[in-house]
């Protein structure tokens, strides 16, 4: 998993390169700069200090800007501890977007926890939808021709409608 993290201090970057190669094998990072109107790079998974993206608390204005500003991305999402607004953000719109909220200060199982929550719905998200889902809906029956007002009308061998 390719692990892009942003706005976090250098000394932050430094205990985060840390904990990833010690906790989590086979991932790797980048990080890059944060800002107000930054638009992040795509990756498998960010890691984003909401405050360093000038999205301290939420709004719907700050929604959408976040939206904007992922790109799609699944996240983690990091929090100012004394903030509750964004847990009033739509759930479904969470979920759809693979959003994990990770509340400061966090410690090392927080961040493994919420990077492996976030990892999953990516990989939930990007699967194939169950079988029953891919379903083609059942054929029509043979001379069955669609009719006005919704109904079906078949057709008669030699020509005649029902």
């Amino acid at each position: 998993m390719n692990v892009l993290v942003a706005g976090l201090s250098p000394r932050d970057e430094a205990a985060f390169g840390f904990f990833l190669s010690r906790s989590m094998k086979g991932w790797s990072w980048a990080s890059t700069p944060a800002g107000r109107g930054t638009v992040l790079p795509k990756a498998d998974l960010l890691v984003a200090d909401l405050v360093a993206l000038g999205l301290a608390q939420w709004s719907q204005a700050a929604e959408a800007e976040l939206l904007r500003v992922l790109q799609g991305n699944s996240a983690v999402l990091l929090v100012p501890s004394n903030d509750e607004t964004w847990a009033t953000m739509n759930p479904v719109t969470v979920k759809q977007h693979a959003l994990v909220w990770l509340q400061k200060p966090y410690g090392t199982e927080d961040m493994r926890m919420a990077l492996e929550k976030a990892a999953a719905a990516c990989q939930q998200a990007a699967a194939p939808p169950p079988a029953a889902a891919r379903a083609k809906p059942a054929p029509r029956s043979p001379g069955a021709v669609p009719g006005a007002g919704g109904r079906t009308r078949f057709v008669i061998p030699g020509g005649g409608l029902i």
